[in-house]
């Protein structure tokens, strides 16, 4: 071997280096990441109304309409000794929300009115309403 190949197969030896204790590096930071989050996730006990709607695709109006129905999770507000409430915030346990998910009066059937539409409920074409 010349010595330009021997140079260049240093070179190319401590680039593989340099890489690979970058990797290292990256390695490290996303097992601390991990463990940040599955500490949170850990830690977590409950979220706000706002995140629940996110979570589960609603809007607040529709919660609090399912909530008048008995139909949502309870929610529940952080109060001191007294009673009072703390902060404005209304909280949802991750606990309940798991539980409301899995509930199959969640899921249960609606008859809606279809005499607006163009279609019956089977699908077949409407006739046309006469005044």
């Amino acid at each position: 071997m010349n010595i330009a190949a021997i140079h260049q197969e240093d070179d190319y030896v401590e680039q593989l280096r340099k890489e690979n204790s970058d990797l290292k590096k990256k390695i490290s930071l996303l097992e601390k990441h991990k463990k940040l989050t599955e500490q949170e996730i850990n830690n977590r006990k409950r979220i706000t109304v706002d995140q629940f709607c996110a979570r589960n695709n609603m809007s607040k109006v529709m919660y609090y309409s399912l909530a008048k129905d008995g139909l949502a999770p309870k929610s529940y507000k952080l109060c001191n000794d007294k009673g009072e409430p703390v902060i404005k915030r209304s909280y949802i346990n991750i606990a309940d929300e798991e539980a409301w998910q899995n509930d199959p009066k969640r899921w249960q059937q609606y008859n809606y009115d279809m005499s607006h539409t163009k279609v019956d409920e089977e699908g077949n074409p409407r006739k046309p309403l006469t005044d």
